[in-house]
């Protein structure tokens, strides 16, 4: 099926809802980044385009838990500060 958003169409695989579905995309990468995963793939026996996924996906969502967390440390650490003033 193909879809239109404001990037343009796209084709989508799946249920209708973007954040479920597999978008097929035209990615340009690396020779040898894509030598080394389509050798990490085979040793893993799977796809290297489904390895690709799950590397962009796990870089991504804990890159943002990362952040997330950095931020929760920083305020506790400002607050910390704050109260080591006062007492």
């Amino acid at each position: 099926m193909t879809k239109t958003n404001e990037y343009g169409d796209f084709e989508v695989e799946g249920s209708l809802d973007i954040k479920n579905a597999k978008v097929k995309i035209t990615l340009y990468v690396d020779g040898d980044v894509l030598e080394k995963v389509r050798s990490l793939a085979k040793k893993e026996q799977t796809k290297y385009q489904t390895l690709i996924n799950r590397i962009l996906r796990k870089t991504v969502l804990n890159e943002n838990l990362l952040e997330d967390r950095i931020r929760v440390l920083e305020e506790w650490v400002v607050r910390v500060e704050k109260n080591n003033k006062v007492a």
